[in-house]
């Protein structure tokens, strides 16, 4: 079994290098990706939301939002609840996720 467990890690190490280089093309990461993934599916999500979907902190949330708004890879919007976190709609949809088209 260990035998085996080493070729599917370099495989796994081979797919990450190849994933990470198709996404640079496109100013996005790895961690990224699930991101706008999830925001195109559904434009207007909150940033709660988004946590429970991906499973992760709201710390976590708001540190990769920030990053993608700063590259003009999304916008924010005020809740008009004034809840937590407000929306986030796509700028562009339509370069790098096939299943959304974005």
């Amino acid at each position: 079994m260990n035998g085996i467990m080493k070729y599917i890690n370099r495989i796994s190490r081979c797919n990450g290098v190849v994933y990470a280089n198709r996404l640079r093309g496109y100013g996005i990461t790895q961690c990224q990706h699930p991101y706008i993934l999830l925001i195109c599916r559904e434009p207007g999500i909150p940033q709660e939301k988004i946590s429970r979907e991906l499973c992760v902190n709201k710390s976590s949330v708001t540190r990769q939002i920030t990053l993608m708004e700063e590259k003009g890879l999304i916008m924010r919007k005020q809740d008009p609840t004034g809840g937590y976190g407000g929306y986030i709609p796509p700028r562009r949809c339509r370069s790098c996720c096939h299943t959304c088209g974005w």
